[in-house]
């Protein structure tokens, strides 16, 4: 759309937007992502996919509403433990609450972890910020294209060779050499089935994925070496999120995957747009800090309240505000 494009052509080089949304209904993750100057590469992954492979005899899968239900269990321990952090005097509650903390810090951890590998597996390389050069990702794109094109070939004889996408390919690429097989089968899959949606027969029960994933993971190495690659993340690159009202919930930025990645959130296009025409600069004098707003984390407060009186000793204006909630 207009609207669409109107932003790309805005967003700064160093700026990627990844927009999701999810299907509840049909329990279908859609993503979306905007680079400048660069084409809207859009998404659909079902959340169940790697359950459903086998004619859905591997169980339900991670869906949305176990996800849900898990999350929003997990948020209310943890509302309730926090409370109830005041009333632990002796040291044997105090240590039973300590306990219940890290018990949810590993239940929350494992919950992500599963997102991750469930819902996004082979597609995780969607919130990547790590560029390559077009020529690279055209010669990456072509030996892939070759190699699905021959294994399906030698089943069919009306198989005919498919061009893939580019910001696929780049995706692929940015999982790097050391990617788990359960995401690169993630990808032959998708791959596959992108050959079965134009019209392409596909012997899946003949081709050996195995073979494919061998050669897939081989061929990302000797490119990495190859171009001496890396996976580093530029210091001023940035991701923002746009997600709608059934993602929003999900502490995204918290994925495995997305630990060494600068973040933050819009909430919504517009929003973004609005941003990138304003010309408004920001006044640092009129912005502040908040620490502890519900006065509840005494101990975080004294461990980071000495420094941030320090970082502003020299300005005149109080730029640290504590427990306004």
């Amino acid at each position: 759309s207009s609207f669409t494009q109107e932003i790309i052509e805005k967003l700064p080089s160093n700026i990627t937007v990844v927009i999701l949304s999810i299907d509840t209904k049909k329990n279908v993750l859609n993503i979306g992502r905007l680079e400048g100057h660069a084409a809207n590469t859009i998404f659909r992954l079902p959340l169940t996919r790697s359950q459903t492979r086998d004619g859905g005899l591997n169980g339900n899968g991670l869906d949305y509403t176990s996800v849900s239900s898990e999350f929003d269990q997990i948020m209310k321990l943890n509302v309730e433990t926090t409370s109830n952090a005041k009333v632990c005097i002796t040291n044997q509650e105090k240590r039973k609450w300590v306990e219940s903390r890290k018990s949810l810090d590993n239940r929350l951890h494992k919950l992500l972890k599963s997102i991750e590998k469930e819902w996004l597996a082979g597609f995780k390389g969607i919130f990547s910020t790590v560029s390559f050069p077009i020529g690279i990702i055209n010669e990456f794109k072509l030996k892939l294209e070759k190699l699905i094109f021959e294994n399906i070939s030698q089943f069919s004889s009306k198989t005919r060779k498919l061009e893939f996408n580019s910001d696929l390919c780049k995706l692929i690429l940015s999982l790097g050499p050391k990617t788990e097989s359960g995401d690169l089968e993630d990808i032959i899959f998708y791959l596959l089935d992108f050959y079965q949606c134009q019209g392409v027969p596909v012997e899946y029960s003949e081709i050996d994925i195995e073979e494919i994933l061998f050669a897939m993971n081989d061929l990302i190495t000797k490119f990495y070496k190859k171009h001496k690659l890396e996976q580093s993340f530029a210091t001023d690159n940035h991701l923002v999120l746009i997600l709608d009202k059934f993602s929003q919930k999900f502490p995204w930025e918290s994925l495995p995957c997305m630990r060494s990645t600068s973040v933050s959130r819009l909430p919504n296009s517009s929003i973004l747009k609005m941003q990138l025409s304003s010309e408004r600069i920001v006044d640092p004098s009129k912005t502040f800090y908040l620490l502890n707003p519900s006065e509840d984390l005494i101990r975080t407060q004294n461990q980071f309240e000495p420094h941030l009186d320090m970082y502003f000793f020299f300005t005149l204006i109080k730029l640290l505000v504590i427990g306004m909630a």
